[in-house]
């Protein structure tokens, strides 16, 4: 498998683990290696999310919103690296809107409106998105 990482390609984009790689500069203007969440892992984790959802629906609140957070972790120790916090943020906001209408559709009348649902999610909260890699230590070098 060969990977095209020449700065100055503009298409040198590759997917690896779940992680898009692409070329970007820093704030000095130095070329670096940047990455974010796979569009395609993303739209396959929100699928995978809305058919969780969708089975666990039925569950107690108190043991639905424990699985959950249990799932979201999972998902944030998995792809919370350095680069990566929008795609993150962008995720929670999905997994937050899916489990609004699954949640709603519990029996035949609505379960939740916009407030109530803010309120139950005050109450059971949700894991918000963290990065968990840490940035390497640099070493020091003595001087002779």
């Amino acid at each position: 498998m060969r990977f095209n990482l020449d700065p100055n390609d503009e298409n040198g984009r590759f997917d690896f683990l779940g992680f898009e790689f692409y070329w970007g500069r820093d704030r000095k203007g130095k070329n670096y290696l940047k990455r974010r969440t796979s569009r395609k892992k993303m739209s396959s984790a929100l699928k995978r999310f809305t058919t969780w959802c969708q089975k666990k629906r039925n569950l107690r609140l108190k043991y639905l919103m424990f699985k959950l957070n249990a799932e979201l972790r999972g998902d944030y120790n998995y792809y919370g690296v350095i680069g990566v916090y929008d795609s993150l943020a962008e995720f929670f906001y999905h997994a937050k809107r899916i489990l609004f209408k699954w949640l709603n559709r519990r029996s035949q009348k609505k379960s939740y409106n916009r407030e109530a649902y803010a309120q139950m999610l005050k109450t059971y909260k949700l894991a918000k998105p963290r990065i968990v890699e840490r940035r390497r230590a640099r070493k020091a070098y003595a001087r002779s």
